[in-house]
């Protein structure tokens, strides 16, 4: 299945249209995910783009998908990358 539609980082749930077509919404690097944590910026944005569309609700909620950044940090002493949890 493909997106007929690809947001790139919208600061603001009124720039993605509300439409039948499946989404990919690719989130800032400063809207990050880190593990399930319900209360990383990633959750908070993509939860106001799924509940808001300007003034009024979104209809189409389930045809939105979101891809977010994953913060890793790279360990001094392997040179390894570690994930930030």
């Amino acid at each position: 299945m493909g997106f007929l539609r690809v947001h790139g980082a919208p600061d603001e749930p009124l720039g993605i249209e509300d439409a039948y077509e499946a989404a990919l919404v690719l989130l800032p690097p400063s809207a990050w995910q880190r593990g399930r944590d319900p209360d990383a910026p990633a959750m908070k944005l993509a939860a106001d783009i799924v509940e808001h569309r300007g003034p009024g609700q979104r209809r189409n909620r389930n045809r939105l998908a979101f891809l977010a950044y994953l913060p890793r940090r790279i360990s001094a002493k392997s040179g390894s990358r570690t994930s930030r949890t």
